[in-house]
């Protein structure tokens, strides 16, 4: 097993990043949307540990209002971008052996959110034995050696053993989007960063934002022999997160977990091999005949990343977006980034997109939440809300 060890002589921060787009990128992206060479997967094999690991997180109820779950949400604007691009749009969800029934159950139990079979797939990521405190194997349940997920760098492999790479190949698929089912502000099919990757060419695009703090648990985008890579926050030495310059802090691009993958890029790192990166997780524990669940990480996982395919390519683009607009995650269950700063930030997007589509802004402190349609507005729906004033608090369809 290849572990990733980085010295810290062998990057230096990123100095090349695009920062804006212009209206023929989002025609770009819209006509590639629509002429259907653009798929959609929803990472969704985590374990959630710093959230609720014995929940699935896609099932986390999370609009203020409708109380939809996750997958509802990325569900209905799968369905309402396959409306405005006038055919059924390829999105698949990759989750792993310990949530991957469940989850097929859920939308099954939910005809699949008005979604068919045929752009609909799920395909399970592969998963490791975790080690206790001192290296070795221990037990989750009677006989049941721990695993876990190991990494969304598994994608690769995993998309190719399942067959959906040959599936997306054969249906004229040329980009695939990557998004954390945890994350409410990533739309699929963006036509903003999907116009951007056709402009450029490249293997993948990779969106970022700028630092608000030092020790924020999210990766830092750097330059490592003349190509795009990412140190993990856990990897990252103290000094070089906290280090400045004039402009403020050196490694000041951080990783939004958002990519576009060329597909045809996609089958090339299927067949290497990514290193693997150690982390501490929460794990059920069979001691003395009972199943604990200890409060503190004890597990050690290995895990590959997504973001390790760089590694292969010096055709990758960094693009600069507003954090507020793509990157609103749940990861915990109190405080920051949790349900109550995500609903925040959604109704603050909600009030956002309602301003765009209709031309007047809502009032100040309304209450409320849109429907999907809002953030894929078709011609007709454009005309029917144009200059219309938020008509109540609630629920906006």
């Amino acid at each position: 097993m290849k572990v990733k060890e980085r010295r810290q002589s062998e990057y230096a921060p990123l100095q090349k990043c695009i920062e804006g787009w212009n209206s023929e990128d989002i025609e770009r992206g819209r006509r590639a949307i629509a002429e259907g060479r653009v798929g959609v997967i929803i990472l969704a094999g985590g374990q959630g540990s710093r959230f609720n690991p014995k929940e699935v997180k896609g099932c986390t109820a999370i609009t203020f209002f409708q109380k939809k779950t996750l997958f509802q949400v990325v569900a209905e604007r799968v369905l309402a971008a396959s409306k405005l691009a006038g055919r059924p749009l390829s999105v698949a969800f990759m989750t792993s052996p310990l949530n991957h029934s469940r989850i097929i159950d859920y939308f099954r139990e939910n005809h699949f959110f008005g979604l068919n079979s045929n752009q609909l797939a799920f395909f399970p990521q592969s998963e490791r034995e975790l080690l206790d405190e001192n290296h070795k194997p221990f037990l989750s349940g009677p006989s049941t050696i721990a695993k876990g997920p190991d990494g969304n760098g598994a994608l690769f492999e995993c998309m190719e053993s399942s067959g959906l790479w040959y599936r997306w190949k054969r249906d004229g698929i040329e980009a695939v989007q990557l998004i954390p089912i945890d994350n409410i502000q990533a739309l699929p099919f963006d036509p903003i960063p999907i116009g951007v990757h056709f402009r450029k060419k490249v293997d993948a695009t990779l969106l970022v934002a700028e630092k608000r703090d030092a020790n924020e648990k999210m990766g830092v985008v750097i330059e490592s022999k003349k190509k795009i890579a990412i140190v993990e926050y856990t990897e990252l030495p103290q000094e070089q997160k906290e280090a400045k310059d004039e402009k403020g802090f050196l490694y000041r691009y951080l990783n939004l977990g958002l990519i576009i993958f060329s597909l045809d890029f996609m089958k090339k790192v299927a067949g290497k091999e990514l290193p693997y990166h150690l982390a501490k997780k929460r794990s059920a524990r069979f001691v003395d005949g009972h199943v604990t669940y200890p409060e503190e990480p004890f597990a050690h996982k290995y895990e590959k990343f997504i973001f390790d395919a760089f590694l292969f390519s010096t055709k990758v683009q960094p693009l600069l977006v507003d954090r507020a607009v793509f990157y609103a995650p749940l990861k915990n269950l109190v405080g920051e980034d949790s349900i109550e700063s995500v609903q925040a930030a959604l109704l603050e997007r909600d009030r956002q997109i309602f301003a765009e589509v209709t031309g007047v802004a809502p009032p100040q402190g309304a209450h409320f939440e849109l429907s999907q349609e809002f953030y894929y507005p078709r011609a007709e729906f454009l005309k029917k809300w144009k200059g219309q004033l938020l008509p109540h608090e609630g629920y906006i369809e």
